[in-house]
């Protein structure tokens, strides 16, 4: 990987860490940082949930929960690969260890990147359930149907959070991208150690990864346009009334 110059440390502890949090950074020839950021909304009761996963809005009198996901990794041409996570949901850890240990085959730690694509994998996950989690509140205004303006506090919380949404997905495909470059360019400089199909396939799962979230990024999109269909219909059945 290039060798990477910081930025002045007001831009890398203000810009970097609040406005565009998910970027990858080359540090050096054995090192990457990137991060993802999630933002959870607290699940919705019963039946109307759609997953069975854990509770992430806890502790907090707030309805939602940001994860700032930070991933440091450092390789080097011996195998050794180590990996430091901050700030991830409860159950990150125990779910990256299940997949790993799902694995048909062992990682080859001849690939700097052999992490990367199970930390991915993982953050996927976590992705799909974010989104869902913003859609499952989203169909239960849908479901009541109210046809006064009391709708309107709900839906601007809700647009909120899929607002945000999909500005961090938007922001995930593009580390995700630029990972696939390095990617590419690394592998071709470590030919001889990983073979032409390893790369081959490495890329192209990759790209699947990119079309995952990208897929996601649809997903929330469409929950804000079903909000302000929403507020569209109830436009249309509130202001004739309150103008005869």
């Amino acid at each position: 990987m290039t060798k990477w110059h910081p930025p002045p440390s007001m831009l890398q502890a203000t810009v970097c860490s609040r406005l565009i949090p998910p970027t990858l950074l080359k540090a050096d020839d054995e090192a990457t940082w990137f991060r993802c950021l999630i933002k959870m909304v607290k699940k919705v009761d019963g039946k109307d949930a759609h997953d069975n996963c854990e509770e992430y809005v806890e502790g907090t009198k707030k309805d939602y929960r940001w994860f700032e996901m930070s991933f440091f990794t450092r390789w080097d041409r011996s195998g050794l690969s180590q990996v430091l996570c901050v700030d991830l949901p409860k159950d990150f850890p125990l779910e990256l260890h299940r997949l790993l240990e799902r694995r048909p085959e062992p990682l080859n730690f001849q690939d700097p990147f052999a992490m990367h694509t199970s930390l991915i994998d993982q953050i996927v996950v976590h992705a799909d359930i974010s989104v869902w989690r913003v859609r499952d509140p989203v169909r239960l205004l849908e479901k009541t149907r109210m046809r006064t303006g009391a709708i309107f506090g709900p839906i601007h919380e809700m647009s909120r959070h899929a607002i945000h949404t999909s500005e961090i997905l938007e922001a995930s495909i593009d580390t995700l991208k630029e990972m696939q470059h390095c990617r590419i360019a690394i592998h071709h400089r470590l030919h001889p150690d990983l073979g032409e199909t390893y790369r081959e396939q490495a890329k192209d799962y990759a790209q699947f990864q990119i079309s995952l979230v990208k897929a996601l990024k649809l997903r929330s999109d469409s929950n804000q346009e079903r909000l302000k269909n929403e507020v569209n219909l109830v436009l249309t059945t509130c202001v004739p009334v309150y103008s005869r």
